[in-house]
């Protein structure tokens, strides 16, 4: 496996972020691997003339070519890496925005380098802030998403990564959600997508999470060819260790039959051990079937209390759904009050369904003051994400 160049084409000047702590370390001749300066060691890889005298003049691109080159082709365990770990990191304190990426990513495996979730959070936030490369502004904000998800490397944060999630979404990179609701519509042999599976597949065998990413990605072809009876079968490898987001990916697959023969009663299953487990999103599921008798025998009260507890952890879908069961009295006593407050949490982080509900609230004075403009305000939030019933109503309102 390659270290990946996810740039689309060469860019004549490249990015640089700001300067580090540690910027001006020369790798060309200080830094070692038992005996051998780096400069020596590269000279073992057969290497361009010209790029080992740009590497030791510091040229940033030099490094960048040189990382490429001794890895190209290795597996994740071969000792190669920690040299193109070295020279990666040799750009990236130059400001190299790229170079950034890529240790992101292993330092996330423990690839070459020590595994570290704090660095591979740092470096991609790094890369989405400053980067004006949409591709890889979008990937790095994308796994800043998983690791708020899964609370590595930073406080475990569902709605912040959810956040992350959308906002990554772009053409080119339409992944986002789709690592938590996926229902295998996700085929695209785009440099990007390649690239990304490339990444994943790259880590799989030295972080948990990576896997699961490549099954997620075989699971509905992204960057690679779809393979979804082998995705179900990492998926249920990671469900019996016990990860939470592979349970829930895999209740998915046995629920709408994706890759097993459909069976309602192991979805069931493993969404209720995911649900247990804490993990919102699940909860959330549960609670939808639950209320909606699918699945399941229909039970309102049980509905509620899973809806509760995905909302309490921050889940939006879960804050709308309860925002509507008060709303209209289902489960629960009709309580307008309480269902402004679970649709106005909802709608703060960007859900245009409640969103589009809390301007009917304002309109209608339902459990606040009638008031028209701002009820037009949240019409407008919700109709700025394509939401009909508010465009319509927004096209209403006097």
């Amino acid at each position: 496996m390659q270290s990946i160049d996810i740039s689309p084409t060469p860019s004549p000047r490249r990015e640089r972020s700001r300067p580090t702590s540690s910027q001006g370390r020369s790798f060309g001749s200080s830094q070692s691997s038992g005996t051998l300066t780096l400069a020596q060691r590269l000279t073992n890889f057969g290497l361009p003339r010209a790029v080992l005298i740009g590497i030791q003049r510091g040229d940033v691109d030099a490094h960048l070519t040189a990382a490429r080159m001794v890895s190209d082709g290795k597996p994740a365990n071969n000792p190669a890496w920690t040299t193109a770990a070295e020279l990666f990191q040799a750009a990236a304190d130059k400001g190299d925005l790229e170079a950034a990426f890529q240790l992101g990513w292993l330092h996330f495996a423990g690839i070459g380098i020590a595994q570290s979730d704090i660095e591979a959070i740092a470096y991609w936030h790094l890369v989405h802030s400053q980067s004006s490369n949409a591709i890889m502004k979008s990937i790095a904000m994308f796994m800043t998403g998983c690791c708020c998800y899964l609370g590595r490397g930073t406080q475990l944060d569902e709605s912040r990564a959810h956040q992350f999630f959308c906002e990554s979404m772009t053409p080119e990179f339409p992944f986002g959600r789709l690592l938590v609701y996926g229902d295998g519509k996700t085929e695209s042999f785009s440099p990007v997508a390649v690239g990304f599976f490339q990444l994943c597949q790259l880590g799989s065998d030295h972080d948990w999470f990576c896997r699961h990413l490549v099954a997620k990605c075989m699971l509905g072809g992204f960057g690679v060819k779809k393979d979804r009876e082998f995705a179900v079968g990492i998926m249920h490898e990671l469900a019996y260790q016990g990860y939470s987001i592979s349970q829930f990916a895999l209740a998915e697959c046995y629920c709408m039959g994706l890759g097993v023969p459909e069976d309602p009663v192991k979805g069931i299953k493993w969404l209720t051990t995911a649900a247990n487990q804490g993990n919102a999103d699940a909860q959330f599921a549960l609670g939808g079937c639950y209320c909606k008798g699918e699945d399941v025998t229909q039970d309102h009260a049980k509905g509620i209390e899973w809806f509760t507890k995905a909302a309490n952890q921050g889940n939006a879908d879960a804050e709308f759904a309860l925002g509507v069961c008060y709303c209209k009295g289902e489960g629960v006593t009709q309580d307008y009050a309480k269902a402004i407050k679970w649709l106005t949490k909802a709608a703060r982080q960007g859900n245009a369904e409640s969103q589009d509900w809390l301007g009917d609230c304002y309109r209608d004075g339902k459990g606040v003051p009638k008031n028209t403009e701002t009820a037009r305000s949240w019409y407008q939030k919700a109709a700025a994400q394509g939401n009909k019933n508010a465009q319509t109503s927004l096209s209403k309102l006097r």
